[in-house]
């Protein structure tokens, strides 16, 4: 089922289009200002944007801005502007189409199963560089671009971040026991364990390199993020999956270092891997299978 983000902050037109579409079988949420639009597009996974121009807090020329920075989501404009300056205004910043208000529904349909075509397409060219091939999460190069954007969001709106990077405790005794395949299944696993985990939160998750991992949560508070941890940890120990020889532990774990705090400047993603570094080499160090914090500003 495709999903799409309308941006809209007249609510009855809100509510008629997120009809219209659900009926059509799409899965549909609504952003009503700009900045919550943002938020929203980076930490969903959206298969099209829908968004007027001219919205609360942040206008929708500067959202899409925003947005190309790091994603490509298709975006269709939908707007009373309708002059030939703004309509070229709403191309030159990305916009895969620009549809005038006031609209006939089916041209709108009509319009949507285009961009999700052509979307579909794009999508499975950027998973070739995105994506992991193993565990089918974001990799470090979609992390990297995609981090920036979403610590300069949480900036703006001044609300929590958390950064985890996960660790597989004793993966090399792991492989060195039972192979590499069966080290993959086991970096697999943990990101199904992973993804169960902050089901239902504002969150990237990346395989970050070998057996680490990471998963950015937004708008959260560090109690929140430091039950999320300990799910993660309780998740995989409960798979009771044997550990290779010379392991600390009789079964598979994690490690997890976590960073939370509300950024301060906007490229603070460096400091935050710094932190939930240091926090993983402790958590190592206290016997692994366990969650530690970064103090603030350590």
């Amino acid at each position: 089922m495709n999903r799409i983000l309308i941006v809209e902050d007249e609510a009855p037109l809100a509510r008629l289009l997120a009809l219209e579409l659900a009926h059509e079988g799409y899965e549909v949420e609504i952003a009503a200002d700009g900045v919550t639009a943002l938020q929203m597009s980076l930490v969903g996974q959206w298969d099209l944007i829908l968004t007027d121009i001219m919205i609360p807090h942040l206008p929708g020329v500067q959202v899409l801005k925003e947005i190309r920075k790091n994603l490509f989501t298709p975006v269709i404009f939908l707007s009373a502007k309708n002059t030939e300056s703004d309509v070229m205004e709403g191309f030159d910043v990305g916009a895969d189409d620009y549809l005038a208000k006031p609209f006939k529904t089916g041209e709108l349909l009509s319009r949507i199963k285009a961009s999700l075509r052509r979307g579909e397409q794009q999508k499975k060219l950027r998973d070739l560089s995105f994506k992991d091939s193993l565990t089918g999460l974001m990799n470090r190069r979609g992390f990297d671009e995609t981090a920036k954007l979403i610590f300069s969001v949480n900036l703006q709106l001044q609300r929590t971040l958390a950064l985890m990077i996960i660790d597989v405790d004793n993966f090399k005794n792991y492989n060195d026991s039972y192979g590499h395949p069966a080290g993959d299944t086991i970096l697999q696993t943990t990101a199904e364990r992973m993804a169960a985990a902050v089901s239902g939160r504002k969150a990237i998750l990346c395989r970050f390199e070998g057996e680490q991992f990471i998963a950015l949560l937004s708008d959260c508070t560090v109690a929140e993020a430091q039950e999320t941890a300990g799910k993660i940890c309780a998740s995989v120990e409960s798979l009771a999956l044997k550990s290779g020889e010379g392991a600390s532990h009789p079964v598979v774990t994690v490690s997890v270092g976590l960073a939370a705090s509300i950024p301060s400047v906007a490229d603070q993603v460096q400091d935050f891997l710094t932190r939930a570094d240091k926090a993983l080499r402790a958590a190592k160090a206290a016997g692994k299978n366990r969650v530690v914090t970064a103090e603030e500003g350590e």
